[in-house]
């Protein structure tokens, strides 16, 4: 039986998606597209632009009549994107001008293969070798980047350094704790660490000469994000979502006062949440906190009898020692699923 047209169409938009995004295809546990890097070179930016073109005037084709109302909200979802895409593809806080960009995804492209347990460890760790051995490539692309704000460039820089340590020590780390003898993994690994090394250091001596001024985005970007990537009522602009901000902040803030006072009516809000510190876990009990925090949960919940809870729907795990380097400069995920 022929499949609809709209579901033919979606099944290349989706494809095409992937493979413009593959490190957000392993995050999605799409493992067809764990061996390959992002492609951000000019030409391939100039292709991506216009195979998302096409993509629209196809799906612009096909009728709407026959849709469900799941097919109606992915086809909306589908077209923002798209239309999304081709507007970040040239704006400079993506590839084309934000050097955090490559440096993010070189270090997480392989990070993040470690993180999916489903996937058998040999698959993961030959995805891992084949990623590496394109991160001297793919960072030549990011110095195609000309002139970025000082702050990105800066940032770039701390996340490369964190880069080497991790593809230098970390994955020395992470094959041992393994188990992992494929002799390429860690050679892949030192020709990766020198890259990022070299890659920080024409971020310090040449990108950073070419400092310019912070790019403002601007509320039309902003009502872009807002009507086609969560497709909100379009009376619901930038100025709507800062002026409904401002009046939950008012809110809350005055709650807050009222709670002040009647937990101690002689100090003020500042004074109480200086307070906090004192029962914040410890660097050294903050990894632990979260299982003790979320069993304490449960326990409420189950005496209160809330909800009838899975045997283990979230499983903690301390922050493993080879990532804790670039966790600090890039922003990963706190915990893996069960």
């Amino acid at each position: 039986m022929t499949r609809p047209p709209f579901d033919r169409w979606f099944d290349r938009f989706l494809d095409s998606w992937l493979a413009w995004h593959p490190i957000t295809a392993t995050l999605l546990g799409a493992t067809d597209f764990d061996h390959t890097l992002p492609d951000y070179s000019r030409d391939a930016n100039a292709d991506r632009i216009a195979r998302a073109r096409a993509l629209i005037a196809e799906l612009d084709a096909l009728p709407w009549q026959d849709h469900t109302e799941a097919q109606q909200y992915d086809r909306i979802l589908a077209r923002g994107a798209l239309e999304l895409l081709i507007w970040e593809t040239n704006a400079p806080f993506f590839q084309t001008g934000n050097p955090v960009q490559h440096t993010t995804e070189a270090i997480v492209s392989v990070a993040s293969l470690f993180w999916n347990e489903t996937v058998p460890l040999g698959d993961r760790v030959e995805a891992a070798v084949a990623r590496m051995r394109q991160i001297p490539a793919f960072l030549e692309t990011a110095r195609q980047v000309r002139a970025a704000p000082l702050p990105w460039t800066e940032l770039a820089i701390r996340q490369a350094n964190a880069g080497a340590e991790f593809f230098g020590i970390g994955l020395a780390q992470l094959a041992e704790e393994r188990g992992i003898e494929r002799p390429a993994f860690l050679e892949q690994a030192a020709i990766a660490a020198e890259a990022v090394a070299e890659h920080a250091s024409w971020l310090g001596s040449v990108l950073a000469e070419r400092r310019i001024g912070i790019h403002t985005v601007g509320a039309g970007a902003i009502d872009r994000y807002l009507h086609l990537g969560h497709v909100l009522p379009a009376a619901q602009t930038a100025e709507w979502w800062f002026t409904y901000a401002h009046e939950e902040l008012v809110e809350a803030t005055t709650e807050l006062r009222e709670l002040t006072r009647a937990i101690d009516w002689r100090n003020a809000p500042r004074a109480l949440l200086r307070q906090l510190p004192a029962i914040h876990p410890t660097p050294e009990t903050y990894a632990s906190t979260f299982p003790a925090v979320w069993n304490w949960a449960r326990e409420i919940a189950e005496r209160a009898e809330l909800l009838t809870w899975p045997d283990g729907p979230v499983a903690f795990k301390p922050i493993p020692a080879y990532e804790r380097g670039i966790r600090e400069v890039i922003d990963l995920p706190v915990y893996y699923g069960a």
